[in-house]
């Protein structure tokens, strides 16, 4: 944990939901830089750097932030969100429903008349291989449950 010697309050208005949000967004991605910037050290105590491109939970996080923000500042028609999807269905009771994934979207972008979903993938592969380079089947599988239960 690092700690800063004196302190800086920064405080957003109360009514300014957008100024928390890029304070938010501040946060994290220092939050990032900080995580991926301290060096660890190894068995003979030399301190490593770590490779944050190579780490696998923090780039797709940090591209899925890249993606909302972009359309967050690059285009002012569609309110840009994360959206909890709710499974739409019968069940027979609580446990049955509480059983399945919950589903939140990326990114979702609405309007009064459309709404967009944009799931963010980050792979060091696009495709996988198995008799042909296809796109993940989980992820389409993904996607349809976005769109049937939306």
């Amino acid at each position: 944990m690092l700690k800063a010697s004196g302190t800086t309050q920064v405080s957003a208005p109360e009514d300014s939901s957008a100024q928390k949000q890029k304070l938010t967004i501040l946060r994290e991605t220092l939050s990032l830089n900080r995580d991926s910037l301290l060096p660890e050290k190894d068995a003979a105590g030399r301190r490593l750097m770590k490779e944050f491109i190579e780490d696998e939970k923090k780039m797709p996080m940090l591209f899925e932030n890249f993606v909302k923000n972009f359309y967050q500042k690059e285009q002012s028609h569609y309110k840009v969100s994360s959206k909890r999807i709710y499974w739409d269905g019968t069940f027979a009771d609580k446990a049955s429903a509480e059983a399945l994934p919950s589903m939140l979207t990326d990114v979702t972008l609405e309007d009064p008349t459309r709404k967009i979903i944009i799931d963010c993938k980050f792979y060091k592969e696009a495709l996988t291989q198995h008799h042909r380079k296809t796109v993940s089947s989980a992820n389409l599988y993904q996607l349809f449950a976005y769109l049937k239960n939306k």
